[in-house]
């Protein structure tokens, strides 16, 4: 990618920092600069990596002007910007002296040269704040004189300008909202920016080169890398080598790492990925969902997971999150105590959300929110916070864009009562259901290599014939069985669990999982599949696998093989009237 091809449209964050300090310049106004990217790397017009002070010698340097930079604790730096290589004048700052004082000095010995220059004052942030104890007089002694910088005839007939970085902690509103003053922003860099850093480190021979993994190219990793800044990526070449390039699960780390720093903890990090080759047992129509979304080329997802509870719907989220390479969040602290709270704590989160694009958020009973019906009580506190559960919603749940907000819904209830078509209508509805015989053999496997428990012989036919009458067995179920198999195979004087101990702990089992309210999710979420892809059946067949529809389903299908929709509506009213799933 060429410099040229990258400036069009215009926007990039350095090239917008450089004409808004020309504009500021021309009207004679000072600038502070904030934003995250006050501590980046920014790429310049010449696509080089500079820090801001770089950045801004290269600025000053480029319109012949001198250029003072001073940071807390340090002496001045006066850098030959000047033509013929020529530098600004100054005295040195007494370290003894308060931070104000210094920067008085320094705005009264520039007052007197006769060349155009910047003077840059980093960490002004921390030279106006209260921290240095006892000294509110010079403050206010400075902030003074910076205001009268405003109309100072003298200061502008030079064609000097002050620039104050903000470093985080934040410049008083009496100056940033001054006339005379103009705030620039400096947030993370986007797509294309990073695109530009991160070919050039891929193709550096430096010795902090970057190198990706196969399964991340050029453009691959800087569109997984919204949000996040240069320097991490910086950091990461640095760790990099062909022995152990960045995967894409490092790079959703250290992107779900600053997401959730950000948030202010309004979003919480869900840490724990799965992956769909060693830890997914069946899950046949997200893997397709997932499938065509990638041929289609897509990086946003919207999907609401529907099923019983112990079926695998968030433990699915995390799945999905990994496949395409996002951080995975859900919403933390978001209802607040005071008045204003919520609607701040919700802005947070959407702001951080649109900052870190794309990431995922997974939206656990989904009933309750949003479009739900269920559970509304007429507090206050509860619709102020229905109403910004609400406004997530609107936000992150528009059907057809592909903004990067991946939002993996999921209930346990697809029903009318619970949720009402509009909002089921903005999401791809996919059943996860109770596993079949061989889903939960392979949920068993899954579960024992995870926990580290040996398995031997017989336990298909163990599973299969306890299942074989229909019975039904949670993926959350299963795992409890692998846990007492392993016990009553040490009973016997064995490590290994062999099929009757898979046989001997079922027959103690006083429950089958296949409940009137399971039976009802698992129906509405079949109901509630607007495609037929969604249907596991479907979707293995579609992959070339092979599934066997499970016995709880079998009086449902005709003898065509099709389900039978009428049979299954008419159960829905018979368990609705049953009183089914009313907690």
């Amino acid at each position: 990618m060429t410099t040229a091809e990258y400036e069009q449209p215009a926007d990039r964050r350095t090239l917008r920092l450089i004409r808004e300090l020309d504009d500021a310049a021309a009207a004679g106004c000072q600038v502070v600069i904030t934003g995250s990217g006050v501590h980046d790397l920014l790429i310049d017009p010449q696509d080089r990596a500079l820090w801001l002070p770089d950045l801004l010698t290269s600025y000053a340097a480029d319109r012949q002007k001198g250029l003072v930079i001073w940071q807390l604790a340090s002496e001045p730096e006066s850098r030959a910007t000047l033509p013929e290589g020529r530098s600004v004048t100054v005295k040195t700052v007494d370290p003894q002296s308060h931070p104000a004082d210094a920067v008085r000095g320094l705005l009264t010995d520039l007052a007197d040269e006769a060349d155009p220059a910047l003077l840059v004052i980093d960490y002004m942030d921390l030279v106006l704040s209260s921290d240095f104890d006892g000294h509110e007089l010079l403050r206010a002694s400075l902030l003074e004189q910076l205001q009268s910088l405003a109309s100072d005839h003298d200061w502008r007939t030079h064609g000097h300008q002050l620039v104050l970085v903000d470093r985080g902690s934040g410049i008083t509103p009496h100056l940033t909202h001054q006339a005379g003053y103009r705030t620039v922003r400096v947030d993370a860099p986007d797509q294309r920016e990073a695109e530009v850093f991160i070919a050039k480190k891929t193709s550096s021979t430096a010795t902090n080169r970057l190198h990706l993994a196969p399964a991340l190219t050029v453009d691959r990793a800087s569109r997984l890398a919204g949000g996040l800044l240069l320097r991490g990526i910086n950091e990461a070449a640095a760790l990099s080598s062909a022995e152990r390039p960045l995967e894409p699960l490092t790079l959703s780390r250290m992107k779900g790492a600053a997401l959730a720093q950000q948030s202010k903890g309004t979003l919480v990090l869900l840490d724990d990925p799965v992956d769909f080759a060693t830890d997914v047992a069946g899950l046949h129509a997200v893997r397709f969902y997932l499938t065509r979304l990638q041929a289609r080329g897509k990086t946003t997802a919207r999907v609401l997971l529907a099923g019983p509870p112990g079926t695998g719907k968030t433990y699915s989220a995390r799945a999905i999150a990994r496949f395409m390479g996002i951080p995975l969040v859900r919403f933390g602290k978001i209802q607040g105590e005071l008045m204003g709270q919520t609607e701040e704590f919700t802005d947070t989160a959407l702001a951080t959300l649109a900052a870190m694009s794309p990431s995922g958020v997974e939206w656990g009973e989904f009933d309750q929110a949003g479009g739900g019906t269920r559970n509304s009580s007429g507090s206050s506190s509860n619709e102020a916070y229905q109403g910004q559960r609400a406004k997530f919603f609107d936000a992150l749940s528009s059907p057809s864009d592909d903004s990067g907000f991946t939002v993996i819904a999921s209930t346990n209830v697809p029903a009318p009562r619970f949720i009402d078509s509009a909002a089921l209508d903005r999401f791809e509805v996919i059943p996860v259901l109770p596993a079949s015989t061989s889903e939960l053999v392979d949920v068993v496997r899954i579960n024992a290599r995870q926990t580290q428990v040996p398995l031997g012989d017989g336990i298909q036919s163990a599973i299969h014939d306890y299942m074989a009458n229909g019975r039904v067995i949670s993926n959350r179920t299963a795992t409890e069985v692998v846990a007492d198999a392993h016990f009553a195979a040490i009973s016997r004087g064995s490590e290994k669990v062999e099929g009757q101990d898979i046989t001997h702990v079922l027959q103690q089992r006083f429950r089958d999982d296949w409940t009137h309210d399971v039976e009802y999710s698992t129906l509405t979420s079949i109901v509630a599949a607007k495609k037929e892809w969604a249907l596991p059946w479907v979707a293995s067949a579609e992959l070339g696998e092979s599934y066997e529809p499970p016995m709880y389903l079998h009086h449902y299908f005709k003898d065509s093989g099709r389900l039978d929709s009428e049979r299954i509506v008419a159960r829905i009213d018979e368990l609705d009237r049953m009183g089914a799933y009313r907690g």
